[in-house]
């Protein structure tokens, strides 16, 4: 049980950290209306 929720959670943040990382560093962004993007560009 433990580790189907590390396997999860570590699922889960290696999946946020790309989309943060694509939304920040790609040219045309999908998430607009995050205060960081607006900001970054």
């Amino acid at each position: 049980m433990k580790k189907w929720t590390l396997r999860i959670s570590g699922t889960l943040l290696l999946l946020f950290l790309f989309l943060f990382w694509f939304a920040f560093f790609s040219p045309r962004p999908p998430l607009t209306t995050d205060p960081a993007t607006l900001e970054g560009g």
